[in-house]
């Protein structure tokens, strides 16, 4: 009896590892004052932890999703890297990080062009952004993207 009980909390315990770690993440993107649509908001983990991404609405507004919909981003610090999303509309709300990224390639292999506004190129890599984040936040998470 012991050895089942044994197993069973090991079995419970194992469900409740990262997730537990995740703290909510949500903001709001702009470009030129204005609310930037469909575009697809990544945080890239500096040091340790797990990429997190979301989709701005029509409103700009944004959720980050890291291994379940919705569920936010480690603690850390990120890069922050904010480009048009070929799929956002075809994609559906609250995918996982890896299921987002997943449906964006198939997106840009089937050559499917973004129909959002521009944004510029220093926001849409990792290795040019220099828009950074601290996880947990001090409330909502607002970025101010100029296009000039």
């Amino acid at each position: 009896m012991r050895k089942i009980y044994l197993v069973f909390l090991a079995v419970v315990l194992s469900g409740c590892g990262s997730n537990s770690l995740m703290v909510p993440v949500s903001g709001i993107v702009r470009l030129d004052g204005q609310p930037l649509v469909n575009a697809s908001v990544s945080f890239v983990p500096q040091g340790n932890g797990k990429q997190a991404t979301g989709t701005t609405d029509e409103k700009g507004k944004f959720v980050l999703s890291t291994i379940d919909p919705r569920d936010g981003a480690m603690p850390g610090t990120y890069k922050v890297v904010i480009a048009p999303n070929s799929a956002a509309s075809d994609m559906p709300e609250g995918l996982s990080a890896s299921e987002a990224m997943a449906a964006d390639a198939t997106a840009a292999a089937k050559g499917t062009k973004s129909k959002g506004n521009l944004v510029p190129e220093a926001y849409t890599r990792p290795d040019k952004t220099t828009l950074t984040q601290e996880v947990p936040s001090k409330g909502e998470v607002v970025f101010d993207l100029k296009s000039k």
